[in-house]
């Protein structure tokens, strides 16, 4: 279900959110922060050179001048801008990108060709960029149990060290955003050829659990569909 059907459905009483409204799909979130860090480190004046630029990146620093480096203007605005860079144009009729690029085995696209400043790439401990990921955090409860739970923590490393963690996150997220978007579409499709006085129960759960019916009644009439790509 798309984010603007799901408020649709929002009952009146239920307040909107300021960061988040409906999505608070892990990859979504996490993809959001790493957008924030990358920004960091785009505009880390210690990092890029505050004189003319001795690498004249071709996508950084393309229309710099000549005084200096251009990094600080070429931002994400937003998670669609960190992956679409990295993918192969769509054809002129083309709903989708190709299979390959989605999944990472074009050999003309992906993360590895992600434009950087060769200056964003060095292992240097002596510049430290502030970003947030997702972890798993031990805490104690009021009983003195130890509770493992998921959660975002914050992180100071080194340029290198967040680059190294950010380009898998970015292909597995281009990978789940066109797959839960291509489910919903056929799901909406599907919707609209059933006939009428049929129920169709939308099951929604955490990755890795599966769902099974049994039916146990002559009365209930259930349905199933399975969407992969």
């Amino acid at each position: 279900m798309g984010k603007h059907t799901c408020q649709g459905f929002k009952p009146f009483f239920v307040k909107s959110m300021k960061e988040q409204n409906t999505c608070y799909c892990i990859y979504h979130v996490e993809l959001d922060e790493l957008q924030l860090g990358l920004n960091n480190l785009r505009v880390n004046f210690e990092l890029h050179h505050s004189g003319e630029c001795e690498y004249r990146c071709s996508y950084v620093c393309f229309h710099a001048s000549h005084f200096g480096c251009g990094a600080s203007s070429k931002v994400f605005e937003s998670i669609t801008k960190v992956w679409s860079l990295i993918m192969c144009e769509k054809g002129e009729e083309e709903e989708w990108h190709k299979k390959k690029c989605l999944y990472g085995q074009c050999g003309e696209c992906g993360v590895e060709n992600f434009p950087l400043c060769p200056e964003e790439v060095t292992n240097s401990s002596e510049t430290l960029i502030e970003w947030k990921r997702f972890a798993m955090d031990t805490t104690m409860t009021k009983s003195s149990k130890t509770l493992e739970k998921l959660t975002l923590v914050y992180k100071k490393t080194s340029n290198d060290e967040f680059v190294q963690y950010l380009k898998p996150k970015v292909q597995t997220f281009i990978r789940h955003n066109f797959v839960s978007r291509w489910q919903d579409k056929q799901f909406k499709s599907n919707i609209k050829s059933f006939p009428h006085q049929i129920v169709v129960s939308i099951v929604d759960f955490d990755e890795n659990y599966t769902f099974e019916t049994r039916m146990k009644s002559n009365l209930c009439i259930g349905i199933v569909i399975r969407l992969a790509y």
